[in-house]
């Protein structure tokens, strides 16, 4: 009884601090709940990947946690931009405006990949002086390791940028489950290329980063 009384509270709370003309509490729950299932996933991964690769000794173990815990603010910052497409995109598809919707929603998309291949480009050419003065108290073999992984990492960046980029873009006309779809394929594509070459066959760093890339670019056929 209880609980009902709570959920008719935070319900009224909901509607009179986040539905106006535009957009309803159902409307943004669709929209909200598709990217804290994408952001659980993200942050999920660090530790199944950390799992995946215990078998590889400590100094790997660390070395894929602290290329994670960038990873994570990188691709937020990714997730940042694609989400403002989003609202562009929404802003105008709500508005009727469907011969500008196109031209936002590339324009969007092209933002979001730029952004990628910025971040790759860039953590490319100074990966190694930015991972030691970050994590410079970390051992030689530690560092090395590190650099290797997140190497591999951001060669997923302009993929990964490009799929964040649609999933907003698709958020802003009201296509929820079209990402949510998307998400959970390719993340259990990683999982199960993860399981297969980490534990399968063994490959420790290299079987994650092949898992990475390989689900990106069956996500994109």
């Amino acid at each position: 009884m209880r609980s009902i009384q709570i959920k008719k509270i935070v319900t009224k709370r909901l509607q009179q601090d986040f539905s106006g003309q535009q957009f309803s509490t159902a409307a943004l729950r669709q929209l909200f709940l598709p990217v804290l299932i994408d952001r659980t996933f993200l942050i999920m991964f660090g530790f199944i990947n950390t799992a995946l690769i215990s078998a590889s000794g400590s100094a790997t173990i660390a070395a894929v946690n602290m290329v994670e815990s960038l990873n994570v603010f990188l691709v937020s910052m990714i997730s940042a931009v694609a989400l403002a497409g989003t609202v562009l995109v929404a802003r105008d598809f709500g508005a009727g405006r469907t011969n500008k919707v196109s031209k936002v929603m590339t324009t969007s998309i092209l933002i979001t990949l730029l952004i990628g291949i910025s971040f790759c480009l860039s953590m490319l050419l100074f990966k190694g002086p930015i991972l030691q003065g970050i994590f410079g108290s970390a051992q030689a073999e530690v560092l090395s390791i590190s650099r290797f992984y997140f190497l591999g990492v951001l060669l997923t960046y302009p993929s990964l940028a490009i799929l964040e980029g649609i999933n907003g873009v698709l958020r802003g006309i009201n296509r929820t489950k079209s990402t949510l779809s998307i998400s959970l394929f390719t993340n259990l594509l990683y999982l199960t290329f993860s399981l297969i070459l980490v534990i399968g066959l063994t490959q420790g760093i290299l079987g994650l980063i092949f898992a990475m890339n390989l689900c990106l670019v069956i996500a994109f056929n």
